[in-house]
């Protein structure tokens, strides 16, 4: 099986993550080459992905495509105004061309319904980030329940957003709003065999929420576009679906904590259990009491989400450690999703669990980020027939340690140094302080990983690159 996919980005969770979980399962998965690829703020050409498709389409057997990468450049191109919106379109049209020569590849597309805020690139933007937030939000709720407090608070929320931003911020908004409904109407022509429409860092009100319903009532009933939280898990799972070629994977779904999913993740904007249900149907994955392979769903014991480090000790802890152990020694294949808090994993649960038996992990970024990742690893080890423990390592090292650890404490170093962990001056210099904190860690969980290197894939420090050495 030969997958070409598009990444979203450069960062390993888009890039890299779709390529070692094909090659687990004996596929291939073409990427473009390091020059075509996009760089923090530099977004990719479009003539380099032009090139990229047009190379590497020839004897594919299916095509995973981030409509963001193909349009703007990256996701954080995305936000940005570099290209107009008939120029997106003009691209979009170009691909919809590219498919009508390759007709009987599938095209399995995923788009990003932009975020509720702007992006963070500085410590300076933090002020505007969070008042932008604001003003989504308090203006959604006003256009819904017409409440006279909601109005002020939105007015004085926009009031904090300096103008070109605000400017900015809206025209990027309707030009990317253009850009999804332009694709459901090629998914509905059969241009797309699937198209995902994704939503990063949404919360349950703001802009978005509008942008939903008209690409819902677009999309009618049309089982070929679906909608759920989320972003940058999309090339991985993207790539595995393409990989089972629509032979489903049978997996068990386990809830532990806050029962049957009902509570709404931190970024997200429905119950979690409404994205598990549908990153599984997109995947290929069938829900199956008694499977061998168990999905186990670790939530807040109160439906609640924090930040990792507000809930890395939540009363229910214990009672889900002994849960999942028990789920091991009865001869699941575990898979654990840890959700107990937002942005990384959980310690006081890893530390309670027979950890070297799970198959599977997985806890960064948002719920669902880390809900596509795992249910790739799954599908993968399916068709391997063993699990990846390498890609398992890799998470517990990034997800557990890195994001619920080591970043807090080399972020409050390199400010000491008065550098910016959102835009790094002296990446080099931050990347020597990231070893040393890995090297200064001392915990039990670390002997089950062997040897590891780590780096900063971009010039700041939200995400880190792990790799283990069997």
């Amino acid at each position: 099986m030969r997958v070409v996919c598009l990444p979203l980005d450069s960062r390993p969770c888009n890039l890299l993550f779709p390529q070692q979980l094909a090659r687990w399962c004996g596929d291939v998965c073409a990427v473009p080459d390091a020059s075509e690829m996009d760089d923090f703020t530099r977004p990719a050409s479009f003539v380099s992905t032009r090139a990229f498709l047009e190379r590497k389409l020839p004897g594919a057997d299916a095509a995973v495509i981030s409509i963001d990468r193909l349009c703007f450049g990256s996701l954080l191109a995305s936000r940005e105004e570099s290209v107009s919106e008939s120029e997106a379109l003009g691209r979009l049209a170009w691909l919809a061309g590219l498919r009508r020569s390759w007709p009987r590849i599938p095209f399995y597309a995923f788009s990003v319904i932009i975020r509720a805020s702007i992006s963070a690139l500085a410590s300076g933007d933090l002020d505007a980030y969070h008042a932008m937030a604001d003003y989504s939000a308090w203006s959604d709720i006003a256009d819904e329940t017409g409440d006279a407090e909601a109005r002020r608070r939105a007015r004085e929320a926009r009031e904090r957003v300096p103008a070109a931003i605000l400017r900015k911020y809206h025209a990027v908004r309707a030009r990317n709003h253009a850009v999804n409904r332009r694709c459901v109407e090629l998914a509905r022509a059969g241009v797309f065999d699937s198209l995902e429409l994704l939503m990063e860092d949404a919360p349950p009100h703001g802009f978005h929420r509008r942008e939903q319903r008209e690409l819902l009532r677009l999309t009618g009933s049309d089982s070929r576009v679906s909608l759920r939280n989320g972003a940058d898990e999309g090339g991985a799972i993207g790539v595995m679906k393409a990989a089972l070629r629509g032979e489903p994977v049978d997996a068990e779904v386990i809830w532990l904590g806050c029962p049957e999913g009902d509570f709404i993740a931190r970024y997200e904007d429905r119950p979690f259990r409404e994205n598990l249900d549908r990153a599984l149907a997109y995947a290929g994955v069938r829900a199956t009491p008694g499977a061998k392979r168990a999905l186990v769903v670790a939530c807040p014991p109160d439906g609640r989400q924090g930040e990792c480090g507000e809930t890395n000790a939540p009363e229910g802890t214990p009672p889900i450690a002994r849960a999942v152990d028990a789920l091991i020694a009865a001869g699941k294949q575990v898979y654990l999703l840890d959700l107990l808090g937002a942005n990384g994993g959980s310690f006081a649960l890893m530390e309670r669990v027979a950890a070297p038996r799970l198959c599977g992990y997985s806890a960064w970024n948002t719920a669902s980020n880390a809900l596509g990742t795992i249910v790739a690893q799954l599908v993968s080890d399916a068709k391997a027939g063993k699990a990846n423990i390498a890609f398992r390592n890799e998470r517990i090292l990034d997800d557990l340690f890195y994001e619920s650890r080591v970043r807090q404490a080399l972020n409050e170093k390199l400010r000491a140094l008065g550098e910016d962990p959102y835009r790094l001056a002296d990446k080099p210099n931050a990347e020597r302080m990231l070893r040393e904190e890995y090297a200064a860690l001392k915990h039990p969980l670390l002997d089950m990983v062997g040897p590891y290197a780590v780096s900063l894939p971009w010039s700041r420090t939200f995400e880190a690159f792990v790799e283990t050495f069997s």
